[in-house]
C-alpha cells in the first residue's frame, strides 16, 4: 500500500512499535501521546520524524537483513503486507523480514541500527526492552514462536548484535491484556490514559499537545492538598544540593589546575604516586 494509506491503517490499531509505549517502557513516547495519535489529535508542535537516525535506519534495513543472513546462514525474505490478529483486530503487525528456520518453521527478523554509544544496552546478551516488546507483539499477531533482533552499530560486521527471542506464553497474555485495555478503555472511549512515565517525557507530551489558554479567572484544582506543601521544601533541598555540587566542583578544579598547568601543551602524562604506581592522566 502507499505510505499515506499505511499511515492511516496504523491509526486503526496498535502496531509493534506501539507495544512498548502501551506497557510504559518506551523511553521516547508516553501512553498519552500514543492515545492522541490513535484518536486523531494533531500536535501543536510537530515532531521531527525525518531525523537522520530514522532515515539511516530505513536506508540500512536491507543491509542489516543481508548481514544477518550471512552471519547465521538463514534465509531472510520480505513480505510487504500488514497483518491483523484474528481474535484481536486492533493488534496489527508490519514485519521487517521473515526467516526460514532449520526446523521448517518461520521466524521474524527485526532490523535495527543504533549509535555506537548505545552498545551498552545490548551487553551480556541484553536487548532494549521496548524492542523486545515490539517483536513479542509481532509473534502474538502472527502466532510465531521465534524472532530475532539484529542491530548494526557501525560499518563493520563484528559490531552487529544478534538476539534470539522465544515465545513466552505468560508475557504474551499480559501484553494482549494491556493492549486490549488501552484500545478499548482509552482509545475507543476517548479517555486519555494517566501519565506514568518519566516527568520530563510527560512534560514534552504536554508541551506538544496542550495549548495554553490565557484566562482572567484562575482554574480551581482539587486533590493536591498533600502534594503542594511538599514542593517548596524539595526545591530548597535541590538548591542546597546544587550549591554543594558547585562547591565540590570548585575544590576539584583547584586541585586539578596545577596539574593541567604543569602539563603545558601535552594532552596526556604519567604521575608517580607514593605507593610506587604510575597513573595516567589525560586532559
Amino acid at each position: 500500500m502507499a505510505e499515506e494509506e499505511w499511515l492511516r491503517w496504523r491509526t486503526t490499531g496498535i502496531g509493534g512499535s506501539d507495544a512498548g509505549t502501551v506497557l510504559g517502557v518506551n523511553p521516547y513516547k508516553t501512553k498519552r501521546e500514543l492515545f492522541y495519535e490513535k484518536t486523531g489529535v494533531e500536535p501543536i508542535k510537530a515532531k521531527d520524524n525525518d531525523s537522520l537516525p530514522l532515515r539511516w535506519g530505513h536506508a540500512l534495513e536491507e543491509t542489516v537483513a543481508e548481514e544477518f543472513s550471512r552471519q547465521t546462514g538463514l534465509r531472510v525474505y520480505e513480505v510487504k503486507e500488514m497483518y491483523q490478529h484474528p481474535l484481536y483486530p486492533f493488534m496489527l503487525a508490519n514485519v521487517d523480514r521473515f526467516i526460514d528456520l532449520p526446523d521448517g518453521s518461520v521466524g521474524i527478523l527485526e532490523c535495527k541500527t543504533s549509535n555506537p554509544n548505545s552498545k551498552y544496552k545490548w551487553e551480556d546478551g541484553g536487548v532494549p526492552f521496548h524492542y523486545e516488546c515490539q517483536v513479542r507483539h509481532y509473534m502474538a499477531v502472527m502466532n510465531i514462536d521465534v524472532a530475532y533482533i539484529a542491530c548494526l552499530f557501525e560499518n563493520s560486521s563484528d559490531t552487529m548484535a544478534i538476539r534470539r527471542i522465544e515465545r513466552d506464553p505468560v508475557f504474551k497474555e499480559e501484553l494482549i491484556a494491556a493492549e486490549k485495555d488501552f484500545w478499548e478503555n482509552h482509545v475507543l472511549k476517548n479517555d486519555p490514559p494517566a501519565f506514568t512515565e518519566k516527568p520530563e517525557l510527560c512534560f514534552e507530551t504536554i508541551d506538544r499537545y496542550v495549548q495554553a489558554q490565557i484566562s482572567k479567572k484562575a482554574l480551581t484544582l482539587t486533590g493536591f492538598d498533600e502534594v503542594l506543601p511538599t514542593i517548596p521544601g524539595l526545591k530548597e533541598k535541590k538548591k542546597a544540593l546544587e550549591d554543594e555540587a558547585k562547591s565540590v566542583q570548585s575544590q576539584i578544579d583547584t586541585l586539578i589546575l596545577p596539574i593541567i598547568d604543569s602539563m603545558g601543551n601535552q594532552t596526556a602524562a604519567r604521575v608517580s604516586l607514593r605507593c610506587g604506581h604510575l597513573r595516567r592522566i589525560q586532559k
